[in-house]
C-alpha cells in the first residue's frame, strides 16, 4: 500500500522526463524508453508514445532510428513484464484484471451524465467497490464497457489534431491534450489523477515567449473544484 500511494508520482516523473528530453533533443531523445518505464507503473503514459512518433516523422527522423527507438521501448517494457512474471507469476497480470473488472466510478464524465440523466436530487444505484463509489445498473455497466472505445476515439482525434505533418513546437501542449482526452474518456477518474496534469500544464504554460496565464489558471481552477 505504501508503494501504491507513490505509483502516480513515479509515473508522472517518467512522463515529465520523456516530454522534457523530447523537447531538448527532439531527434535523438529515447522518449519511448521513459514512457515504457512509466507504463510499467501506470499504463496511461504509453498514450504519449504515438505523439512522439508523429513528431519524429514530421522531423524527418530516419526510419532506422525510429525503429531502434521503438525496439528499445518495447525491450524495456517487455523486460519489466518478464521480470514481474518471474517474481510473481500470474499475480503480475493483476493490472489487466483490474482494468477489466473496475466499474463506472462516480467521479467520471459518465457519472456526471447519468446523474443529470436521472435528474438532480433523484436517487441513482451505486455501490462501494475497489475503494471508491461506483455507479450500478445496466446503463452504468454499458458506459463502463464503452469507455475503452470512447477513450481511444478521443485520444485518436487528439493525435490527428496534433499530428498534421508538422513538427510539434510545443510537445507539452500535445501531451496535456492527450492526458485530458484519456481522463475525460476513462471510466475511472480519481481526484489524485490531477497530478498527471500539474507538471505538464506548468511546462506548457511556460514553453513560449510569455507565460500562458489562462492555461495555468485553468489548472488552478480544476484543482480547486475537485479538491
Amino acid at each position: 500500500p505504501a508503494l501504491h500511494r507513490w505509483s502516480d508520482v513515479c509515473a508522472v516523473a517518467f512522463e515529465v522526463l520523456a516530454v522534457a528530453i523530447k523537447r531538448i533533443r527532439p531527434v535523438r531523445a529515447a522518449t519511448l524508453v521513459w514512457l515504457a518505464l512509466g507504463a510499467s507503473v501506470k499504463l496511461w503514459p504509453i498514450l504519449l508514445a504515438p505523439l512522439s512518433l508523429l513528431d519524429a516523422r514530421a522531423r524527418k527522423v530516419p526510419l532506422r532510428r525510429q525503429g531502434v527507438q521503438i525496439l528499445a521501448g518495447l525491450g524495456v517494457g517487455l523486460s519489466i513484464l518478464a521480470g514481474a512474471w518471474l517474481v510473481a507469476g500470474d499475480a503480475s497480470l493483476s493490472w489487466i484484471r483490474y482494468h477489466q473488472e473496475r466499474g463506472l466510478q462516480l467521479a467520471s464524465t459518465y457519472g456526471s451524465f447519468l446523474i443529470l440523466r436521472n435528474g438532480l436530487g433523484e436517487s441513482i444505484p451505486w455501490k462501494m467497490a475497489w475503494g471508491s463509489n461506483q455507479l450500478a445498473g445496466p446503463v452504468a455497466d454499458a458506459c463502463a464497457r464503452a469507455s475503452v472505445w470512447v477513450t481511444l476515439a478521443l485520444v485518436g482525434a487528439t493525435l490527428l489534431r496534433f499530428g498534421r505533418g508538422r513538427p510539434l513546437r510545443h510537445i507539452e501542449r500535445g501531451a496535456v491534450a492527450i492526458v485530458l482526452a484519456a481522463l475525460l474518456g476513462s471510466k475511472v477518474l480519481s481526484p489524485q489523477y490531477l497530478i498527471w496534469l500539474i507538471p505538464l500544464v506548468a511546462m506548457a504554460a511556460a514553453d513560449g515567449e510569455r507565460f500562458d496565464l489562462p492555461l495555468a489558471l485553468g489548472l488552478v481552477l480544476a484543482t480547486g473544484l475537485t479538491s
